[in-house]
Parts: structure tokens; sequence; C-alpha cells
């Protein structure tokens, strides 16, 4: 596989996040630095609390084939500690809601690919720790300030820097920081960034 020659830094949340810890594993010399915010390493979580995270997951496919698509986002979005309120000014509420019917169903598609694939996905990714902790000086576990230490994401952060034996660095916003406060979330990643760099 090849990599662009300039690839260095990397930001990824939640998938992208589990998809960047991989890269750094499997290629740690193309990665200097990864920002990992609120990965779905269920596989770091121990006893009841990792069964409690699979059981949600399960939970959420459930829904997904009983209910439908809205129904089970609604379940992870509470499941993950997202607030759709937390958000910078200009950033409008979420919605499914569009007045372009192609767009709107393009976003059911990728729902239910995210639902079908990518969620059942995250719970039978098995990391290879070895090789993680190995490219521990290159990432930088991170976790929303608004999410709830209760939350599924926030744990897996947790599991993550121990692993790494790092202290997680706090992002604005939840969850979903990235879409609902993106200034923030850029400031952060440019702070972080320049730190590395000197």
């Amino acid at each position: 596989m090849r990599f662009p020659a300039n690839l260095q830094f990397v930001f990824g949340s939640s998938l992208g996040a589990l998809i960047g810890v991989e890269l750094v594993a499997r290629h740690p010399g193309v990665v200097r630095l990864l920002i990992a915010h609120e990965p779905g390493l269920y596989a770091l979580l121990e006893g009841a609390e990792r069964d409690e995270a699979l059981r949600g997951h399960r939970e959420a496919l459930e829904t997904f084939q009983r209910e439908g698509v809205p129904a089970a986002m609604q379940l992870m979005f509470a499941r993950s500690g997202t607030d759709p309120n937390d958000r910078e000014a200009e950033v409008p509420a979420p919605s499914v809601s569009t007045a372009d019917p192609k767009a709107m169903e393009q976003h059911f598609v990728n729902l239910r690919h995210f639902l079908t694939c990518d969620v059942p996905a995250v719970t039978r990714y098995q990391p290879d720790v070895a090789a993680v902790t190995a490219a521990r000086s290159k990432i930088i576990p991170a976790f929303g300030g608004a999410t709830s230490p209760s939350a599924l994401p926030y744990r897996c952060t947790v599991a993550l820097a121990g692993v790494l034996h790092r202290t997680p660095v706090e992002f604005p916003g939840g969850h979903t920081a990235y879409m609902l406060r993106p200034k923030g979330v850029a400031h952060r990643i440019r702070d972080l960034i320049r730190q590395e760099a000197c």
C-alpha cells in the first residue's frame, strides 16, 4: 500500500480515530502524529464494561432492524454522550431533514451503510496492542470535554491512554465536536501540532 509522501499529521474522530490507530500500528513510518479523538476501541475495555459496550451496540443494531435508521441513530447519539445543543453559535441544530430529496435519500443510504457495515466492524475490531504500544509516541488520545465520563467514547479514550501510558487531552464539545464545534476543534488540533513541531 502506498501513502502520500507528506502524510504526517492525522486527526480522526470515532471510527476515523480507530482507523487512524490501525494506520499507525501497521505503518508507523508514515505518520508523525495521530490525534485519536474518542476511538471505538471496545477491545481495550475489560469485563463488565466491555460487555456493556458490546450489548449497547447490539441493541442499536436490533433497533435499526426493528424500527429503522432514525431510532437507531437516536440511541447511538444518546449513548455517545452527544448533546446537540453544545455547538458553536453559527452551527445549526443537527437535523436529518433537508429540502433536497436526493440529499435526504443519500443521507439515509450513508446511515444504513454505517449501521449495516461500520458498526459491526467496530465491535469486531481487535487492535494489535503491542504495535499500538510501540507507536505510543505518535498517538495522542483525545476526548470531548462535554462527553460524560460514563459515556462509551470517553471510556474507550481512557482505555487507550492507559495502554499508551499517556494523559488524554481535552477537546471542546463532545463526541461529534468536529461537526458541532468545528472552530474550537480546529484550534485545538493546530495547537497540538504546533507543540509537536517544536
